[in-house]
């Protein structure tokens, strides 16, 4: 069975007959903690017409959960890391750099941290894993009936922008310098010469 995005996913194709994968259009990667927030969104994203991996609903009973989770890692086109109160959970972190292996080699792959409610505003920038203060996350921090966020989280996942509405919505959801100062604390042997370049050009 197909997933109602194929159309950007690369893998989509790739097996076919009795031995066809399922594929899904969204990773839904989070804390176990944050279970039920997520898996209201997952009915939301299914009402939407997305088609979400989420564990409590496609892990097979029986089967190692690890390779379950690399199956998916490797079928789903989007994955969305969800930062809760409590932050990102070790497993999720173990998901995010799967996540983030793929989307350094593959242009179109999108990797979306999502902000749901308990966390605060503003949002402390240092619990995200390093690399993902680099990229622009959806915010459901005024709660998970807000329509508004999730159309943006369903055109991400179609790899659109926002809109005016959706925008509109949002609260400030990039912060270079921030994101560039976390990335080069936790990662020392980041090059001073492109934290220069950045700087530059964050100036101008």
């Amino acid at each position: 069975m197909k997933s109602s995005l194929d159309s950007g996913n690369p893998y989509a194709d790739h097996l076919t007959g009795s031995t066809a994968v399922e594929v899904f259009d969204i990773f839904l990667s989070h804390n176990s903690a944050d279970k039920p927030a997520v898996e209201d969104i997952a009915h939301k994203l299914k009402d939407a017409g997305v088609k979400p991996w989420l564990d409590k609903w496609c892990l097979v009973p029986g089967k190692t959960f690890q390779s379950g989770l690399a199956d998916a890692l490797r079928n789903c086109a989007t994955c969305a890391v969800f930062i809760g109160p409590k932050g990102v959970g070790d497993w999720a972190r173990e998901e995010v750099l799967v996540a983030q292996d793929r989307a350094a080699k593959e242009a179109g792959y999108r990797l979306i941290p999502i902000l749901l409610p308990g966390v605060p505003d503003p949002f402390d920038y240092s619990k995200l894993p390093p690399f993902l203060t680099q990229r622009t996350w959806v915010d459901f921090r005024k709660g998970l009936d807000d329509e508004r966020p999730l159309r943006v989280l369903v055109n991400a996942i179609k790899g659109k922008p926002p809109g005016p509405d959706g925008a509109r919505g949002q609260a400030d959801n990039t912060c270079p310098i921030k994101g560039w100062r976390c990335l080069m604390k936790s990662t020392p042997s980041f090059s001073l010469a492109a934290s220069e370049m950045f700087s530059a050009s964050w100036r101008s």
